[in-house]
């Protein structure tokens, strides 16, 4: 192996697999563009497409049952995916921030078997920084607190008028 170093060698295959993801998910959209002038099925190009779409009937039932029978199989595959293509961290890093916060959100510290949801990495939107693992609800008010400073004024203001 050329890059012995672990760290390095897994930054290469990181770069090379997102640059190949890139460049296969560009070849798809050239060919489906290519079908659709055509009015062909961007799968087989043999039928006419269902009018609104790119697939055919048969594909396009083909697709559904091939992804439902996928999801069954690996669960959690697009989760971890996702984590390294949004985030930059591999799936054993949030395992390990799981684990250092002892599987709890960060701020009302619910456990993750309270939490119908898994917790969300929250990270800073302007520098991308990961700053730790959040349920959904305190997501969603940190994101309301970080978009508006005086939204939890106003949310009190609200909640004194009703009583």
């Amino acid at each position: 192996m050329p890059l012995k170093d672990p760290i390095k060698r897994k930054e290469y295959e990181l770069s090379y697999d997102s640059a190949r993801r890139a460049e296969r998910a560009l070849k798809a959209r050239n060919r489906r563009e290519r079908l659709k002038k055509l009015g062909a099925c961007c799968w087989c190009a043999n039928k006419a497409p269902i009018p609104g779409q790119t697939r055919c009937f048969d594909c396009a039932e083909k697709q559904r049952s091939s992804s439902t029978k996928f999801r069954k199989r690996w669960p959690l595959r697009k989760r971890k995916n996702h984590v390294t293509d949004r985030y930059g961290i591999t799936w054993d890093d949030y395992l390990r921030m799981l684990d250092e916060q002892g599987h709890r959100c960060a701020i009302c510290k619910k456990h993750v078997s309270e939490l119908t949801k898994r917790l969300h990495i929250d990270h800073d939107h302007q520098t991308e920084r990961i700053r730790g693992l959040l349920c959904f609800r305190c997501n969603g008010a940190l994101e309301r607190l970080e978009s508006d400073p005086q939204w939890s004024e106003k949310a009190l203001a609200y909640l004194n008028g009703i009583k």
